[in-house]
């Protein structure tokens, strides 16, 4: 059952993958952006994303509730995790690269895969041989392609 999502569906030749490690970002937060964004076309969910670091649109809260707002423009819970944002933005932007460089056409490219999950923990160092403060890291994994058809017999 290991990688049985990535070995039955996704072909290296078509589909543009990112893999991001350790990332200095929320894993909830990251989660919540995966889970709306996973089968967008790239430029919509890119200006959905810039649209969340100017707070303009929120990004809608399913698993996570506790301390989020109500929002109008959703209908529900929802929260603006800036930082998070701009490294999602950062990764499609990567993958639409490699996509370019695989000569897939971009134009058509919708986001297939997203994957968040939680990364090292880090401690600051403190002195005296305290252990400090954990802080927080998110490994991320993207994959772009275009979007099948469904044929109804």
């Amino acid at each position: 059952m290991i990688g049985s999502a990535l070995t039955q569906v996704y072909d290296a030749k078509k589909h543009s993958i990112v893999n991001a490690r350790n990332i200095r970002i929320s894993t909830k937060d990251s989660v919540e952006i995966g889970n709306f964004i996973k089968g967008m076309s790239v430029v919509k969910a890119k200006r959905y994303l810039e649209n969340v670091i100017i707070m303009k649109n929120a990004i809608p809260v399913k698993r996570h509730t506790e301390g989020a707002g109500h929002k109008a423009q959703i209908k529900g819970p929802g929260t603006y995790p800036v930082t998070a944002a701009a490294k999602y933005i950062e990764l499609i932007s990567s993958a639409q690269k490699n996509a370019e460089f695989k000569e897939i056409d971009t134009a058509k490219l919708n986001i297939l895969y997203v994957s968040a999950t939680i990364g090292n923990r880090f401690y600051r160092p403190r002195r005296y041989g305290l252990r400090g403060q954990q802080t927080k890291s998110t490994n991320i994994s993207l994959i772009l392609g275009k979007k099948k058809t469904k044929v109804n017999l």
